[in-house]
């Protein structure tokens, strides 16, 4: 899946950002928190699910809107989610949620504004 945004720098549109993998399997998925050196960079989560059973669903994190859930009954799962941040500064944790226990990679990024 791809997403695209407007008003994103086209030159270094990545501002800052962070990859884990949250594990052992839980339903409950965190990023860590990254600095913005923007004020109004927009907030992107990525979720990546393993051996997610069939029937999984996910919830984005408080506050982002979602964009897509996509969990195929396939053994994984992947979901994307952003919001706006106002100011500079840290994002803070974002934390996803599973209905069922799952293995996954937590992705968070800052787009820098044009």
């Amino acid at each position: 899946m791809v997403s695209t945004y407007g008003g994103v720098d086209p030159v270094s549109p990545v501002d800052a950002s962070d990859l884990k993998l949250v594990s052992p399997a839980a339903t409950s998925h965190a990023t860590n928190s990254v600095v913005s050196s923007f004020d109004n960079a927009m907030v992107v989560t990525v979720f990546f699910a393993t051996a997610a059973a069939a029937g999984v669903t996910g919830t984005p994190p408080t506050g982002e809107t979602e964009r897509y859930d996509l969990f195929n009954g396939n053994l994984q799962g992947l979901s994307s989610n952003d919001e706006l941040q106002a100011a500079s500064g840290a994002t803070g944790v974002k934390t996803a949620t599973s209905s069922q226990s799952v293995k996954s990679y937590a992705a968070i990024l800052t787009l820098r504004p044009a």
